[in-house]
Parts: C-alpha cells; sequence; structure tokens
C-alpha cells in the first residue's frame, strides 16, 4: 500500500497551512502474479482538528488509486500523523482468500503552521492616455503571519 500528500506542490513535504486543503493519494498495488476480486478496505485516521469529508473507512480496487481531500485545522500543530491502514484485503483469486498483504499501514507526518497573509497596494497615475509608454506604477507588497 502506499500513501503520501501529493497537492499542492508546496504541501508534499508534509508542511500544510492553517486550513489548507491537500490532497492524499492512496493505492492498494499487487506484486504476485494472481489477480484479486472484489476490493480493498482502507481506513484514514486523521489528527485532531483535521477535516475529511467523506468516510473514514473506504474501498478501493487494487491498482486503482484514489486521491483523498483533507482539510488541515484552523491552528498551528505541532507534528502529527495521519495514518491509512488496510484491514481487509481484496480476494486472492487462486484461493479465493483475501490476499497476502506486505504492507497494512503507512504513516504520513504532516505539521501544520500559521498561513501567511498577503496584501499588495498598487500606486499608479490617476490618468493616463492609450498608448502611454513609461508609466511609473508602484507596487507594496506586505506578508506577514497571524500571531501564535
Amino acid at each position: 500500500m502506499q500513501a503520501s500528500i501529493v497537492e499542492p506542490s508546496g504541501a508534499v513535504d508534509g508542511i500544510v497551512s492553517t486550513d489548507q486543503a491537500f490532497g492524499l493519494r492512496v493505492l492498494v498495488s499487487k506484486t504476485g502474479t494472481a489477480l484479486t476480486s472484489g476490493s480493498d478496505t482502507l481506513n484514514v485516521s486523521l489528527p485532531a482538528n483535521y477535516l475529511f469529508g467523506g468516510d473514514t473507512t473506504f474501498t478501493l480496487l487494487t491498482g486503482v488509486a484514489d486521491t483523498l481531500q483533507i482539510t488541515a485545522p484552523n491552528i498551528a500543530s505541532a507534528l502529527d500523523t495521519i495514518s491509512v491502514t488496510l484491514p481487509t484485503a481484496a480476494n486472492d483469486t487462486s484461493t479465493n482468500a483475501p490476499a497476502t498483504v506486505q504492507n497494512d499501514r503507512r504513516d504520513i507526518a504532516v505539521r501544520t503552521v500559521a498561513k501567511a497573509n498577503l496584501a499588495l497596494a498598487i500606486t499608479a497615475p490617476d490618468s493616463f492616455s492609450t498608448g502611454t509608454s513609461g508609466m511609473q506604477v508602484q507596487l507594496q507588497v506586505t506578508i506577514w503571519a497571524p500571531p501564535p
């Protein structure tokens, strides 16, 4: 089983901003030659205050990935863990019993930091003519993070 944060690109390192939505990609793949039938049952366990709009227990077909949309809490937090477990594997068609599983748990480290705020101020002349060139425009950018 594979599980990792895949989107947005700024979150793949496991550091997300407060209230940020991110995608957790989950895939159960087979390594042997036998086929599987039925679905794999998975469970996602989230740290406190993380939100997931779906059911925390869900099914996937072997070899078909799904990306779960999760939202970080609205407060910064220390290092946490998102766990994805595979309590029931799809059946091995050779034995009609649940397939042998090598990795039935993946833990993904995640940390929430306070999101930065951005303010833009643009200053330009009050009037100008079509075709005017060389006009001076000032842009002031302010970035700040809310207090912890």
